[in-house]
């Protein structure tokens, strides 16, 4: 930043879209403030997480769906290794058609607890004060 003339104590970190997830998951990381000192985000930011018991289940599914389930644990992950990228999105797409309590959307980030890179839900984050930075603004509506 200062190479090109700029102030590093005064970064600020845009995105649009899908960008504005991207800042959204930069606003939970503890030490965010090391890197920018405000953040803004056009356009509503991702609103769907994953937490692990989804994550397993959807895991579990994957296995299934993608017939690497009749092994061991490290055979299920040689198995799914083995298959090409066709065959693994044949089975994203069965979960998708199939598995209607999963609601698996595309994929969306998880909240992976204390110490994980999304520690909370950022929509409670946000509610509670709980981001990293003092300075930013609200998804544009």
């Amino acid at each position: 930043i200062n190479a090109f003339g700029g102030d590093r104590s005064r970064v600020l970190l845009f995105g649009e879209s899908a960008g504005a997830s991207s800042v959204a998951m930069h606003l939970m990381q503890p030490t965010a403030n090391n890197y920018f000192a405000a953040a803004t985000m056009e356009s509503p930011a991702q609103t769907r997480y994953f937490n692990n018991t989804i994550n397993t289940r959807a895991g579990e599914e994957l296995i299934r769906y993608a017939g690497c389930d009749n092994s061991s644990s490290s055979t299920r992950v040689a198995c799914l290794r083995s298959l090409k990228v066709s065959q693994l999105l044949s089975a994203y797409y069965k979960i998708e058609a199939n598995v209607k309590d999963l609601n698996t959307g595309w994929f969306v980030p998880s909240i992976d607890g204390p110490g994980g890179i999304v520690p909370i839900d950022p929509l409670v984050a946000y509610q509670t004060g709980q981001f990293s930075l003092t300075e930013h603004s609200s998804p544009c509506r």
